[in-house]
């Protein structure tokens, strides 16, 4: 099968590159580079640098090569291209529609035109902070997103919604919530996990913004590809699909079990809160299990000593 990744340089679509590799598809993937992973050396196959979010992408006159070898001829296209941070889409909410609205647009024409399916990263920001009293986040959940990345998630899905069901176009849709591992990018407008590794690390505190008893659902990489490979096999018909643990950790608890594998005692520091970030994130993945039988193999416990693990070694500390 061959597969396109759109932001194949970007964490997310590295790993899943390797992965599809390793399990025998045919793989090609676009990048616009403005947030690749740590170090791109490791990555199993140099992205073309090409910009999805720009109109007819796949028939730039120095790619016309490209369009006829592979666009035309792929299996699948996986659109992962995208502002990721919420931070940044706060800061900058005009390249974060531009990017991922536009992005999106153009990746489906493409689609359309060449009868190709798709399979869409949203993400769990498009709910918003979780409404129900007593129970995580399902996919019937009200979707209320809080930053302008969130509201880019919720239209890309509409997008895909009225292609499927206007053109007939099978799209995918996944909503992951958090995941996290090695080359995860750590800088101010990266994940927190690998900040918090980063600066406890070296001997710095981790800084928690608010009260701290904000919640998250984290889940290791490598659950997270095989999601994906999930979704490239199978239809999921018109609603997309929740991947996460289903276990709810709050940042204090993320930065004390770091700490802790880290073999480091040092109080946390505060910060001002933010008043766009979630309050309550915790994910049901049962859907996932029941139709298309994924569940987590990895542990928050596992996959951060993992992450410690290798960014030691990595970085030499």
């Amino acid at each position: 099968m061959n597969i396109l990744i759109t932001g194949a340089a970007g964490f997310l679509g590295t790993h899943l590159t390797r992965y599809l590799l390793e399990h025998g598809y045919s793989v090609e993937g676009v990048d616009n580079y403005a947030h690749p992973i740590a170090d791109l050396s490791w990555h199993p196959k140099k992205p073309l640098d090409i910009d999805v979010s720009k109109p007819d992408w796949y028939r730039h006159e120095h790619i016309k090569y490209f369009a006829k070898a592979f666009v035309e001829n792929c299996d699948v296209v996986v659109h992962l291209a995208a502002t990721i941070s919420v931070n940044l889409s706060v800061e900058q909410p005009e390249m974060a529609v531009r990017n991922n609205i536009e992005g999106i647009l153009n990746v489906l024409e493409a689609c359309r035109k060449n009868d190709l399916k798709m399979v869409f990263a949203s993400s769990c920001e498009v709910y918003g902070s979780n409404t129900y009293p007593d129970r995580p986040i399902d996919e019937k959940h009200p979707l209320k997103p809080q930053s302008p990345y969130g509201a880019s998630k919720l239209a890309g899905e509409l997008l895909c919604q009225t292609y499927r069901k206007t053109y007939g176009l099978q799209i995918n849709i996944t909503r992951c919530f958090n995941f996290f591992g090695p080359y995860q990018r750590e800088d101010d407008y990266g994940a927190a996990i690998a900040i918090f590794t980063r600066r406890i690390l070296k001997g710095e505190p981790p800084i928690v913004f608010g009260d701290g008893r904000q919640t998250r659902d984290y889940t290791y990489i490598d659950d997270i590809v095989r999601a994906y490979d999930i979704a490239i096999n199978n239809d999921f018909g018109d609603q997309p699909v929740n991947f996460c643990s289903g276990k709810e950790t709050s940042i204090n608890q993320l930065a004390d079990l770091i700490k802790g594998i880290c073999f480091v005692d040092m109080k946390r520091e505060y910060g001002p809160a933010r008043r766009w970030e979630l309050r309550r994130s915790w994910g049901d993945p049962s859907r996932a299990l029941r139709e298309f039988g994924w569940k987590p193999e990895i542990s928050l416990e596992e996959g951060l000593r993992r992450y410690v693990e290798w960014y030691r070694e990595t970085h030499k500390l």
